[in-house]
């Protein structure tokens, strides 16, 4: 009985800090770094810029008819998930519902920092350097992949000069596309809203050729659909992870309204969350599917999905790293002989994607991996970071980036199932996350910029910010309220801080 009392005096505790918790903790942080006493980053050394423009009474609209074009969905989605062919047609409505949510929050934006930005900061070499190095510096693709250990020795310490070759060579495939349809370029752009149509003409002075114009879309068209893509992927770890078609549903939701996750459009970064996501899914067990799949084919395309990711981001070392202990966590597996046997067909799969790039592109990635790992040390040698301060801020701009009532209701949920000590074994993706972002955060590897640089570890954060549902009805209002403040959260925050454009 004491227990039980204990239990629900946990409950009721949580359940008040749920409700008056989002709330308090979106208006102080955003009024306190509206007013410069929390500042965006560690002063003196590096902090996100605040946009030039203002938000005006245009913006309040989107915003209003995405937040209710959210909340309704989630409505009617909830409904439909007790039938199977119905959840089915709600899993995959899932994607063009997010893809629509975070453009609706680009409309929402102030001035020049919603869809403008996105072929702007494309096209800027200042922002990131992909696309100019690949229109300037790549004539034949298979030339350069051969040369890209000794090429990239000479790049910079910030983007181009850490990153494998993908990138690039993404960026240069969509030019040379729209190069061989210059007539369908044109057509393309007339496609396009306004909004983008304008901005991709002032990307450069004097006005962009249209090839380039429709090439810089293209890549920020590929990264927004690419993070709304990710509500899949999240779908499916839910699943595997047991929880119940309800949470695993609202989970997946969520992803649009992570602050990072919009804010970061059009950064390379958000391609890298369906991959991290659909990387994790595989290598879970999936205990309703015993066989061949599930023992031999899953863990193996988990492996060709994280040699994938290695081709554009060396963060798939850590994400390779939180496979690992995912499956080492799975009770399902029957001993520590058939989780190693696990690893070893995830590692088969990785060898296997990675010899595929390494001989079609008759390049080195081992000395490519180590060239990028040596360029990420010399960020932090040419532009040093005091220790102490950044790892407050990188807490501070993790829960900020993924979103504070997303945070809020992790941390309950969390501490909720580590005091009832039950259930843990469904929360161990968000575990094995906080440990590997835990060791790049004290281990000196992560200072600075982390809602962007760990963008694809928040999505696995999400997995752990709702209890299981037990009661739809009783619970609904709950978690609209974390989408409506988050929502807030989101609109206030892309009208102080902006993170795309060159600092």
């Amino acid at each position: 009985m004491g227990n039980s009392g204990e239990t629900n005096s946990t409950h009721r505790a949580g359940k008040f800090v749920s409700w008056i918790g989002p709330p308090i903790l979106v208006i102080f942080f955003m009024t306190s770094l509206s007013k410069g006493l929390i500042p965006a980053g560690v002063p003196g050394e590096w902090t996100w810029n605040a946009p030039a423009t203002a938000i005006t009474v245009l913006e309040v609209i989107p915003a209003i008819i995405t937040l209710t074009t959210l909340i309704v969905f989630s409505m009617i989605g909830e409904r439909f998930l007790e039938s199977r062919p119905k959840r089915a047609i709600v899993v995959l409505s899932l994607f063009p519902l997010t893809a629509a949510v975070q453009a609706g929050w680009q409309m929402a934006a102030p001035q020049g920092y919603g869809l403008a930005k996105w072929p702007i900061a494309t096209y800027n070499p200042g922002s990131s350097g992909y696309f100019a190095k690949a229109r300037d510096e790549i004539g034949d693709v298979s030339d350069f992949l051969r040369q890209y250990p000794e090429w990239i020795k000479n790049q910079d310490v910030l983007h181009t000069g850490t990153h494998p070759p993908g990138l690039f060579v993404e960026a240069r495939r969509i030019l040379n596309f729209w190069n061989s349809h210059p007539a369908e370029a044109g057509a393309f752009m007339a496609w396009m809203p306004g909004e983008l149509r304008e901005a991709a003409k002032a990307a450069k002075p004097g006005g962009t050729p249209v090839v380039e114009q429709a090439s810089v879309v293209t890549l920020a068209l590929v990264r927004w659909l690419a993070s709304a893509l990710t509500v899949w992927p999240i779908w499916l770890i839910m699943r595997r992870l047991e929880r119940t078609p309800l949470t695993s549903f609202r989970t997946a939701l969520l992803w649009g309204v992570v602050p990072s996750s919009v804010l970061f459009q059009p950064a390379s970064d958000l391609l890298f969350p369906v991959l991290a996501c659909s990387a994790v899914a595989m290598s879970l067990t999936a205990s309703a599917t015993p066989g061949l799949r599930n023992r031999v084919i899953d863990p193996v395309l988990a492996g060709i999905v994280l040699a994938i990711g290695m081709y554009f981001s060396l963060v798939f070392l850590a994400v390779g790293a939180l496979v690992a202990l995912v499956v080492l966590a799975d009770d399902h597996s029957k001993g520590l002989r058939i989780k190693c046997t696990r690893i070893g067909w995830i590692g088969f799969g990785f060898l296997v994607g990675t010899l595929a790039w390494a001989v079609a592109g008759r390049t080195d990635p081992l000395a490519i991996w180590l060239a990028n790992q040596a360029k990420h040390a010399g960020f932090y040698k040419a532009y040093p970071r005091s220790y102490w301060p950044w790892l407050l801020a990188d807490f501070i701009e993790s829960a900020a980036g993924l979103g504070l009532p997303a945070a809020l209701s992790f941390a309950i949920t969390l501490s909720q199932a580590i005091f009832r000590r039950s259930g843990l074994y469904r929360h161990r993706v968000a575990l094995a996350s906080i440990a590997i972002l835990a060791i790049l955060a004290i281990s000196g590897r992560s200072l600075s910029e982390v809602g962007r640089l760990w963008l694809p570890f928040f999505p696995f954060l999400l997995t752990s910010a709702l209890p299981d549902y037990q009661m739809p009805r009783e619970s609904s209002l709950d978690y609209r309220w974390i989408l409506i403040w988050s929502a807030v959260q989101i609109f206030w925050l892309q009208a102080l801080v902006q993170c795309v454009y060159p600092i």
